[in-house]
């Protein structure tokens, strides 16, 4: 069970790192511009 390709495994680690880094990168960016991040969808109650 698990993975067989080691090289694939280690190129969709390293994309989701990037993407992390990319997407931390981006907050700090906002937060140094003065920036509100867009508001969270209200769940409304049934």
């Amino acid at each position: 069970m698990g993975f067989h390709a080691p090289a694939e495994v280690a190129r969709i680690l390293g994309e989701s790192i990037d993407y992390g880094r990319q997407g931390i990168t981006e907050v700090a960016r906002l937060r140094l511009d003065g920036a509100t991040a867009p508001a969270a969808p209200s769940s409304s109650s049934h």
